[in-house]
């Protein structure tokens, strides 16, 4: 009886290859993961968080597009994770415009010209920072360094300034 002898790369090669062709019966499958950590409760502390999707890759997709497709997908889930938390700490430490300036302040930022959409998976509503109308309240925003409350609402920005976020604000109990 006598071995087989090993195969050559080019060999190795024109079998993948020829698999390939045959429409359907390979495919590639990836994994993308994304670490998210975020300030915790206690000082120099943080919790954090790590999300993954693992995902077949259709015929014919190119691999770097299937992985760009997929991080796109992931960070929708880790801007809301952020966006959560930015707003239970903001509940803890909001900044409030002060009461006799609420009217001005809503007029000022422009708060009631923005488009404001649902949050599906939170409390409260999100516009995309890069709106127009949206500019004046994102510049608010940016130099206060933290959330502000106008008019009834807290708002604040997810961690990479891509969308506002607002919430009613609740009264202490």
């Amino acid at each position: 009886m006598s071995a087989t002898p090993p195969l050559t790369p080019e060999q190795i090669i024109n079998i993948v290859n020829k698999a390939m062709e045959r429409k359907g019966d390979l495919h590639a499958r990836i994994t993308v993961a994304r670490k998210v950590t975020v300030p915790g409760q206690a000082e120099y502390s943080s919790e954090g968080v790590t999300f993954g999707i693992e995902v077949d890759v259709p015929h014919g997709e190119n691999l770097i597009d299937a992985t760009r497709r997929v991080k796109a997908d992931l960070e929708v889930l880790v801007d809301e994770f952020k966006a959560a938390h930015l707003l239970k700490r903001s509940s803890e430490k909001g900044t409030q415009v002060p009461k006799t300036d609420q009217g001005l302040a809503e007029e000022r930022y422009g708060v009631d010209e923005i488009e404001w959409r649902p949050n599906k998976f939170g409390e409260g509503e999100y516009a995309f920072t890069d709106h127009a109308k949206a500019k004046r309240l994102v510049g608010a925003l940016t130099a206060e360094g933290g959330p502000l409350e106008i008019a009834g609402y807290s708002y604040d920005l997810n961690q990479a300034g891509t969308y506002i976020y607002r919430k009613p604000v609740t009264a202490a109990k």
